[in-house]
């Protein structure tokens, strides 16, 4: 190799040496806006949210999908929409850090704020009040050719309410307390919307309840060969039940929703809420209200109690919870706070 080429290898060699000196060098300065100085052109990074939601045979999980594709298409934030096992698993999550926002019903979003119950000397000071949804209903259903008339009636019989510690538990711990029962007066056997509708088909299950949109999926896999009823809460154990806890509300279910349910039946709701830790953006939270409430037709369609979504009662239920600042700046925007 003559004297010449090696000279020029030599030089080339030196050159990329010190290009990459360069880049492992002290990271380049970055103006007030957080873009690299001299590079204003330079797009940020994408906020970034991790939401947790329901198990995907629930209401939230789609509702939450929809919700997260809208927020997308009008702005630059970013929602990654995540199963879980539903309101207190995701409030633990999110308070653990492994998700920012997160789907809870009233009750649930109560107790983890103050820590009580579920959340007993846990509590979550850091939870921010986002937006109310929908009404999620209590649905209790037996088969239509038993002997069972009210909820009384289940003693010493197999009744699923939900998942273990989950919010439709906790609730339906409630709601049976009204009629004199506890756990223990039953052959209780917490179970997923899938697992409790399957066990109901087989015979396994006595009743089942849920507490979900109108009308449930789940429910709706489980009377299509067999007919059901649905059990009532109502007349003085529904007004108890109201005195009680601020989180139920009347509801009627119309009749012929589901297969054997000849009549309309009288039962209660709670609200399905969305919350997210302190530490999200103000910006991304900003992101969701506003788009959501700009674009609600996609969301309205994905299942009957959707179209119940509405910026006028977006903040009823928010009780003792923070707003969060991104929601407080979009509310006033929108002319729903001063």
């Amino acid at each position: 190799m003559n004297r010449k080429l090696i000279s020029s290898l030599l030089v080339l060699v030196m050159v990329i040496s010190l290009i990459g000196l360069t880049g492992c060098g002290k990271p380049a300065e970055k103006s007030a806006d957080g873009q690299p100085a001299g590079d204003s052109g330079a797009k940020p990074e994408k906020l970034h949210v991790v939401w947790g939601t329901s198990g995907i045979a629930g209401s939230w999980y789609p509702t939450a999908s929809a919700i997260a594709g809208v927020v997308m298409k009008h702005s630059d934030s970013m929602i990654t929409v995540q199963s879980t096992g539903g309101g207190t698993e995701n409030l633990r999550l999110m308070k653990q850090g492994e998700i920012g926002l997160a789907l809870a019903e009233a009750n649930v979003m109560n107790y983890a704020f103050k820590g009580e119950k579920l959340f007993e000397g846990d509590a979550y000071p850091d939870m921010r009040f986002v937006t109310q949804l929908y009404p999620i209903v209590f649905q209790v259903a037996v088969h239509a050719n038993s002997p069972y008339k009210t909820i009384a009636d289940l003693k010493g019989n197999g009744f699923s309410p939900g998942s273990a510690g989950s919010g439709d538990e906790a609730c339906y711990e409630e709601i049976v307390a009204e009629y004199g029962l506890t756990k223990k007066d039953l052959d209780w056997r917490p179970l997923a919307h899938t697992e409790r509708s399957m066990a109901f088909k087989d015979r396994q299950l006595d009743s089942i309840g849920f507490e979900t949109s109108v009308p449930a999926g789940a429910l709706l896999e489980a009377c299509a060969q067999n007919p059901i009823r649905l059990l009532p809460i109502e007349g003085k154990e529904r007004e108890s039940l109201k005195s009680k806890y601020s989180w139920y509300t009347d509801w009627n279910i119309p009749a012929g929703i589901y297969n054997g349910q000849d009549t309309e039946i009288e039962t209660v709701a709670t609200m399905s809420m969305v919350v997210a830790d302190k530490s999200v953006p103000d910006q991304l939270i900003y992101d969701f209200i506003t788009s959501l409430y700009a674009d609600l037709e996609p969301v309205h369609a994905v299942h009957k109690m959707t179209p119940y979504i509405s910026l006028e009662t977006a903040l009823l239920g928010q009780g003792d919870i923070p707003l969060h600042p991104g929601a407080e700046k979009a509310y006033k925007e929108l002319g729903l706070i001063k």
